[in-house]
């Protein structure tokens, strides 16, 4: 079973980020993130590639993203049921993993907010 990082992380991320900063104040929270390039432009070009994908074959889905050298990436297998339900739960994108990895992999995943809610009740 692949352990995916999902949209389900990115909102426990952020609602982390929110009691944090009704806990911290702003400028204490902000000095333990990190600032500045992470990677120096060697370490990018030699330790990551682009990875260019169109979901669902409609553009206006097109990302590119950087992943790992050796890590494989493919486009997620969805049910046009999914996309049909996009405000009801995350649909599937992108998966990438390291090579003969079956235990540890990224799941892109997006949902879309309905347009009566706004983004604050929807999170």
């Amino acid at each position: 079973m692949r352990i995916k990082l999902t949209s389900y992380i990115v909102t426990w991320l952020l609602c982390a980020a929110c009691a944090l900063s009704s806990a911290f104040s702003q400028n204490s929270v902000q000095n333990q993130l990190p600032t500045g390039s992470l990677f120096s432009a060697e370490e990018l070009s030699k330790g990551f590639n682009n990875h260019q994908f169109t979901p669902f074959g409609d553009p206006k889905f097109s990302l590119e993203i950087l992943v790992p050298s050796g890590w494989e990436s493919h486009l997620s297998d969805v049910d046009p049921g999914q996309i049909t339900h996009d405000t009801d739960a995350p649909v599937p994108m992108i998966e990438f993993y390291p090579n003969g990895a079956d235990d540890l992999g990224v799941n892109v995943q997006y949902m879309r907010v309905p347009g009566e809610k706004p983004v604050s009740a929807f999170l």
